[in-house]
């Protein structure tokens, strides 16, 4: 008896575990692909490419490729899977450190484009055009392929070489540029004739805010009285960043208005400055992200002039999360609005003063100066 009825316990409690289990993995199928069949049909593919793949598959590159493709169903030009190697070039690119070329790239047609040539790297050596479009990478062809891919083929570690295609009006030229390690300063400033300051942000980053101090101090410094900040072809950055900065250039109230998806409004207020001075912006269609927000407020406080073309029109906010150590995930969490509610998603920032095609031109800058020469 005693064996007959350990043997029904034993067999009790198998089945208990089995039911158990199973209901576990429909609850996660549930949970994680929003049905059990869409789980089930995951695992069968996962399952299948595994055991039954002509070539032994490489387990981390299944698992980097499943998760990839999921971000890329989103299609969403902002939000990727950082892998490893990506997910560190990205992070040295935030703290405003580069292991590349020197050029950073934009996405407005089937191929990237150069939307600026960084002071320092090997692409000013050999004159690499800006507004050119990058068509191979070592002979790779670069139509469709999503940028931060691009990116990981042109960088690469220090003292290697890479080959990129450009199309340019003068037709496709290859240039083989070496890879070296630098540091790009993200503000440039000078004082102009009749006491006029002129500043330059190229993209905000975590050194940025203390970069406009010094900048502003020193130009103060020299007797400056007005002041032309230059955000042309300012791909954004960090929102830490241009809201560190956004306190030279406001008044005391709304920076920008973060919406996710939950619907709750958060607002970012700054405490502005009571020491400015007549400020014109120059802004074109590159400028775009944190640059956008800068430029709205602006806009919204009526503490400067816009001039130049409406903006890229970028109004989402990305985070970048650890997925781990290695590797990380780009995902756009929000939408942002400007102090006045303005969208600027899709919209941009339209200026006050339309340079048209001579907002990329030297000759938009001595504009700049004349106008803001006009201010009270």
């Amino acid at each position: 008896m005693k064996q007959a009825w350990g043997f029904k316990y034993l067999l009790r409690t198998l089945v208990t575990g089995i039911v158990f289990a199973i209901l576990v993995l429909l609850a996660t199928s549930y949970l994680l692909f929003g049905s059990v069949e869409d789980g089930v049909r995951f695992t069968r593919v996962l399952l299948t490419v595994r055991h039954d793949y002509v070539h032994r598959p490489d387990p981390e590159q299944l698992t980097d490729g499943a998760i990839g493709g999921m971000v890329q169903s989103l299609n969403d030009p902002y939000s990727y899977y950082l892998p490893a190697g990506e997910f560190t070039r990205f992070t040295q690119s935030i703290e405003g450190k580069f292991v590349g070329v020197g050029i950073i790239l934009t996405t407005d047609s089937e191929f990237p484009r150069i939307m600026r040539v960084l002071p320092g790297g090997s692409a000013e050596a050999a004159d690499v055009p800006v507004n050119g479009y990058i068509v191979a990478v070592d002979g790779e062809t670069t139509k469709g392929m999503p940028l931060p891919k691009t990116v990981e083929k042109i960088t690469g570690p220090a003292n290697t070489q890479v080959t990129i295609t450009v199309r340019s009006d003068n037709g496709d030229r290859d240039f083989t540029l070496k890879r070296k390690e630098f540091s790009v300063p993200t503000v440039t400033h000078e004082m102009m004739p009749e006491q006029i300051g002129y500043l330059r942000i190229g993209q905000f980053t975590e050194h940025t805010p203390e970069e406009v101090n010094r900048a502003l101090t020193e130009l103060k410094y020299q007797g400056m009285q007005r002041l032309v900040l230059d955000l042309r072809k300012n791909p954004g950055g960090s929102l830490a960043a241009v809201t560190a900065v956004a306190d030279h250039f406001v008044s005391q109230g709304e920076l920008v208005r973060i919406v996710p998806r939950s619907g709750k409004t958060e607002v970012i207020k700054v405490n502005g400055s009571n020491e400015r001075v007549p400020l014109v912006v120059l802004i074109d269609h590159d400028s775009a992200s944190a640059s956008e927000i800068l430029a709205a407020a602006i806009r919204d406080h009526q503490t400067g002039i816009l001039m130049g073309t409406t903006t890229y029109g970028k109004g989402t906010v990305q985070s970048v999360l650890p997925v781990s150590d290695a590797t990380g995930l780009r995902l756009t969490i929000a939408e942002y609005y400007s102090p006045n509610g303005s969208s600027i998603n899709g919209y941009g920032v339209t200026p006050d003063i339309d340079l048209g095609a001579e907002a990329d031109t030297p000759e938009a800058l001595q504009t700049a100066i004349e106008e803001v020469k006009k201010i009270k």
